[in-house]
C-alpha cells in the first residue's frame, strides 16, 4: 500500500483481527475498500458483487443450477471469497482455519 494511506495496514490488520474475533467487519471493510480505492485498486474489496447483473460468474452457464462452491464457514458475518470445489479435501479458511462450506450457486 505504498500509494494509499500511511496506516492502511494497520487498517487491514483491524479488519482481520475483527473477522478472526467474529465480530460484525462493515465499517472496517468500507474502511479497507477506500483505502484500496486511495491505492489505485480499481475495484477495492467490493470487486463485481455490487451490481446484480454482474452475479453470474464466468465460466457458470445458467442451465447448471447446481453448481457446487465452497464459502467462508462463518455463519455470521461472512466473507465474501470463495474455492472451486475438487476431489482432494475441502480447504481451510485462511482466517478462522475451519473447514469451508459446501453449498450451491443459484442462477
Amino acid at each position: 500500500m505504498t500509494r494509499g494511506p500511511a496506516d492502511g495496514l494497520r487498517q487491514f490488520d483491524e479488519l482481520l483481527a475483527a473477522l478472526c474475533d467474529g465480530a460484525d467487519p462493515v465499517d472496517l471493510l468500507e474502511t479497507v475498500h477506500r483505502t484500496l480505492r486511495q491505492a489505485q485498486d480499481a475495484v477495492g474489496v467490493f470487486g463485481r458483487n455490487r451490481d446484480a447483473s454482474m452475479t453470474t460468474l464466468a465460466g457458470i452457464h445458467r442451465d447448471r443450477p447446481r453448481e457446487p462452491v465452497l464459502l467462508c464457514p462463518r455463519a455470521g458475518h461472512p466473507c465474501t471469497r470463495f474455492a472451486w470445489p475438487d476431489r482432494g479435501d475441502v480447504p481451510l479458511c485462511a482466517v478462522t482455519d475451519a473447514p469451508l462450506r459446501r453449498t450451491t450457486l443459484a442462477p
